[in-house]
């Protein structure tokens, strides 16, 4: 009797419970805008990165944007003052070790006259 009571308590819910309820809806004409960002970097399928063999300012410009350039050619003139004075350092270096070897001071010819 218990699962007869269950069943028919059931029976009942279902049956309340598929009440029948109507929605409508009527269809509207209006426009319809989307709008899409996105950001991009364009390049081109042939490009080459330019790179400076030593550090400096620009002092010449020797091309234009679009100019076709060849292997090792000269594309800049770089000013760099850093380089200026290693290369004047090294001359003065050069000079002083010349002096040391021909001069009065020379370590060579000191040794033979002892």
């Amino acid at each position: 009797m218990n699962k007869s009571l269950i069943l028919l308590v059931f029976m009942l819910l279902v049956v309340f419970s598929c009440k029948e309820e109507v929605v409508s809806t009527k269809p509207q004409f209006s426009n319809i805008v989307e709008a899409v960002y996105a950001s991009a970097t364009v390049q081109p399928a042939t490009s080459y990165t330019v790179f400076a063999e030593s550090g400096g300012m620009i002092e010449q410009k020797l091309i234009v944007e679009g100019d076709v350039v060849e292997k090792g050619q000269v594309l800049f003139r770089i000013r760099s003052t850093a380089s200026d004075l290693n290369i004047e350092n090294a001359q003065l270096n050069y000079e002083l070790l010349k002096d040391n070897a021909q001069g009065e001071a020379n370590v060579l010819k000191e040794l033979q006259n002892n």
